[in-house]
């Protein structure tokens, strides 16, 4: 009998982290969607760069929740405050990890049109910029 009870009851790891993960995903595609359809109404994105927003979203909030589920389950089960403290923290991490690995800096969430896109300044290398000044020194004001 006491068998069957703890199959019953049994605490799944794997199970657990990837109902967290599906439920991280859906939120983060919620939370994307509904940004990404004010700025298509502002006609500030297209409908393409929309969609890829909220696909990198959706899999960047269910792996950082999934993942968190799985850390905090491991190390402070049942633990209360600190369990839900530890899950922020690592949830948060690991989505600062995605976000830089999914958008670099000339493609930033959500990517503008062209026309709204702020001008660049061209990057210079620094041992250019030693070069140039051993060439033309600067001269002193007398």
């Amino acid at each position: 009998m006491y068998d069957k009870i703890k199959a019953q009851t049994d605490f799944s790891l794997s199970r657990a982290a990837v109902a967290m993960g599906g439920v991280g995903a859906i939120m983060g595609a919620t939370s994307a969607a509904a940004k990404n359809i004010s700025m298509i109404k502002k006609n500030e994105i297209d409908g393409v760069e929309a969609a890829k927003s909220v696909l990198k979203e959706s899999a960047g909030v269910g792996l950082a929740t999934a993942t968190a589920t799985v850390v905090i389950g491991a190390v402070l089960p049942r633990s209360g405050f600190f369990s839900i403290l530890g899950f922020a923290v690592v949830a948060t991490g690991t989505k600062m990890l995605w976000d830089k690995a999914a958008y670099s800096e000339k493609k930033a969430l959500p990517i503008l049109k062209p026309e709204l896109k702020p001008e660049l300044k061209p990057e210079t290398d620094p041992e250019e910029e030693k070069k140039e000044e051993k060439k033309s020194p600067d001269k002193k004001k007398k």
